[in-house]
């Protein structure tokens, strides 16, 4: 198979080359994903070119988001061009943005929420929210930004990353036992002082709360995922870091089923 037949291929009506080209995406990624779909999945070269520019491109908005919300929470200045520019790179409506920027929002944030909260197409295939969807967003969130835990969870964090609500409520919302239990597993698990618990759900929360900013407006399942991944080598370190902390016989351990605990001399003259 010619490497040059993926350029040929055509995606959306368009010769991929030129869409790759117009949509600033990198052939040669593309190029290597084609590859694997066509070997792996046994596509099409014009299945596999199309799976490899629609990864391709969730990966690319991806990053734009990530930017923006950036840029967003740093109060970065920006332009009208920057703007426009966003808007057409992640087919969002700048009709529709402008929309909600006279209602007293930032672009960028106006950008986020139609991004991930959209609930139709315009006819140019642009992503749009409705005046009635995006109105009961804002007035749900109005009526229970005191108890967050009774909306969505995922337009919670849309909100966040749009700069409306801030890290410590989203901390609030997800903590919820989260990092106790996380730091009484690893004391149970290594057989530590369980007096040392709170100083491990300390670190942690340090951890967590940093973590936050790095979240995109995903499912709560997938929220705790992503977080649990970016805490294994934090955990790695606090069971090498408290292991040795209190090696006193007669120092307590973590409780056992019956919830008594029990000093490390208990379990060595069991």
């Amino acid at each position: 198979m010619a490497r040059n037949n993926y350029k040929e291929c055509l995606y959306n009506n368009m010769c991929a080359q030129s869409f790759y080209i117009t949509e600033k995406l990198s052939y040669q990624s593309m190029a290597s994903s084609a590859r694997y779909f066509f070997k792996k999945d046994n596509h099409s070269i014009e299945e596999a070119v199309e799976k490899a520019i629609n990864r391709r491109i969730i990966a690319r908005n991806k990053h734009i988001m990530i930017d923006l919300i950036s840029h967003l929470r740093e109060k970065r200045s920006y332009t009208s061009s920057y703007i426009i520019l966003m808007c057409n790179r992640l087919k969002v409506s700048s009709k529709n943005m402008c929309y909600i920027t006279k209602r007293g929002y930032d672009p960028r944030s106006a950008i986020i929420i139609i991004y991930y909260s959209t609930d139709k197409f315009n006819k140019k295939k642009e992503k749009t929210i409705s005046t009635k969807w995006f109105n009961k967003i804002i007035s749900d969130y109005e009526l229970h930004r005191n108890n967050l835990a009774k909306l969505n969870f995922k337009t919670v964090m849309v909100l966040f990353c749009a700069g409306i609500i801030n890290r410590n409520d989203v901390f609030t919302l997800l903590d919820d036992g989260f990092i106790l239990g996380k730091a009484r597993k690893l004391v149970r698990n290594k057989n530590m002082n369980y007096q040392l618990i709170e100083e491990i759900k300390s670190e942690i929360t340090i951890a967590v709360i940093d973590i936050i900013n790095s979240l995109l407006p995903y499912e709560k399942e997938q929220t705790y995922k992503y977080i649990n991944l970016r805490l294994i080598p934090l955990m790695l370190l606090l069971s090498i870091k408290y292991k040795y902390r209190d090696i006193s016989l007669d120092g307590p351990r973590f409780p056992g089923n019956s919830g008594n605990s029990k000093t490390l001399m208990d379990y060595i003259t069991a």
